[in-house]
């Protein structure tokens, strides 16, 4: 096993390189933590009274020429967005046939597109093309769990898609042995189950920071990384969490790659046996 993941990515240094430079990047911000730690930079407060404003002010596309031109095609793609996801959604459910383990990753993906375009295009809508920028400090914490919930779901189901393809694709005969109904449930549920956790995590911490400075977010929506920036009491539970996002990101780029790369060598060994067959015909 360890020979063959050894010979696997000799074979493929760019995806080497892409793990190692993956695990240097997730390690780096927790070495800076550390540092900070030893230099008593940490403290632990008991009975700290939070500084929490009424409101955020989104600072997103200010001062861009005719934008409102792009906030009325953003409606028009809102409104094909959940006509065609309702659309296939509608379909997968009614039809019989359709209730395979492909089909409910499909049915996964159409129903956080059009929950995640849902959480986050109304409001952007709201706040920009009725110049509605000030949101509630409650709503605004609301609005970043759920447009990152469903944007971090919809990543690993297309991981969980590409799984399902790799199966297909190298090992036919045992497809429907390997991908199982209880198996794509358990992976989509896990999902579900490690991205809730963490976006209220998320949401957590940024509710222990104070806000005694600037309300102002530069982003178009309540993202994590503008709002804990803003904050003036200690910021590195907040750093702690966009690290493990930025981990969570490159984990997923690193599947996908290997991914790839699995089905490139499935299909070179597979366009070889042809050729090595025909050559062994034509020696006899």
């Amino acid at each position: 096993m360890s020979s063959g993941m050894g010979c696997f990515f000799s074979a493929n240094p760019l995806i080497l390189g892409c793990v190692f430079c993956c695990i240097i990047f997730i390690l780096d911000p927790f070495k800076n933590i550390t540092m900070m730690y030893r230099e008593g930079l940490f403290s632990i407060t008991l009975n700290t009274t939070f500084v929490r404003p009424t409101k955020f002010y989104l600072a997103g596309f200010y001062n861009i020429p005719h934008v409102k031109y792009y906030f009325v095609f953003l409606c028009f793609v809102y409104i094909m967005t959940v006509l065609g996801n309702g659309f296939l959604l509608s379909v997968i459910y009614l039809v019989k046939t359709l209730h395979t383990p492909k089909y409910i990753i499909v049915f996964n993906l159409a129903f956080t597109d059009l929950c995640g375009s849902t959480a986050l295009i109304p409001k952007l809508l709201d706040t920009f093309l009725f110049d509605r920028r000030y949101i509630v400090y409650e709503a605004c914490l609301t609005y970043m769990f759920f447009v990152l919930l469903f944007g971090s779901i919809q990543s690993w189901t297309l991981v969980t898609m590409a799984y399902d393809r790799l199966i297909a694709i190298c090992f036919p005969l045992r497809y429907h042995s390997i991908i199982t109904t209880k198996s794509v449930v358990a992976m989509l549920l896990s999902s579900w189950i490690v991205m809730l956790c963490v976006n209220a995590v998320l949401a957590g911490f940024i509710n222990r920071l104070s806000f005694c400075a600037s309300v102002e977010i530069k982003a178009f929506f309540c993202d994590h990384g503008p709002i804990y920036q803003l904050a003036c009491n200690d910021t590195s539970y907040g750093y702690m969490m966009a690290a493990v996002y930025s981990g969570e990101f490159s984990l997923l780029v690193i599947c996908l790659s290997v991914l790839r790369s699995s089905l490139e060598n499935s299909f070179c060994q597979r366009s070889a046996c042809p050729l090595s067959e025909d050559n062994r015909k034509l020696n006899q």
